[in-house]
């Protein structure tokens, strides 16, 4: 029997085949959210920017600058304080019909940026205090596949 001779580590053929997989296509989307730390007055809501990059591939995401139904239901914020949720009551925002038209084709290694106020959530209504965020970003309603961001920083303060 030949005796087969690989010169690369498995840990690079692993990195390989799965890269080289339909499973790359589904898990190629990187998500961060800036700025790193802010801080906003009491009544105001923190600004947030979200990236999505597509990793080696293309990736077909929602056009969540132009849609604000699929930004609240699909890029959704998450914010903690000392480490827990806190409970704040969502607006309502029902998605509405999702077409061909609401998605764009990311080119590999390149991202796409757009601003989240939070919604739907008033954050507004935050007391003074430090909180964290993180977004969650669902790229198609037909694939469920969800990628979550770093956590950044905020503070409210009192005017």
């Amino acid at each position: 029997m030949a005796k087969s001779v690989n010169k690369f580590p498995p840990s690079v053929v692993v990195l390989a085949l799965l890269l080289s997989s339909p499973i790359a296509w589904a898990n190629g989307i990187s998500v961060s959210l800036s700025p790193s730390n802010q801080t906003v007055n009491r009544g105001e809501s923190p600004k947030f920017i979200v990236e999505a990059r597509a990793i080696g591939k293309p990736a077909r995401i929602m056009k969540f600058a132009s849609r604000p139904d699929l930004l609240d239901n699909y890029a959704r914020i998450r914010i903690t304080k000392g480490g827990k949720p806190i409970e704040i009551v969502p607006l309502v925002s029902e998605p509405g019909p999702v077409s061909e038209s609401d998605y764009m084709l990311v080119p590999a290694n390149q991202s796409i940026s757009f601003p989240h106020r939070g919604t739907p959530f008033d954050l507004t209504k935050l007391p003074p205090g430090n909180y964290s965020a993180s977004v969650t970003v669902w790229p198609s309603v037909q694939d469920k596949s969800s990628f979550a961001s770093n956590s950044v920083s905020f503070r409210v303060v009192q005017k």
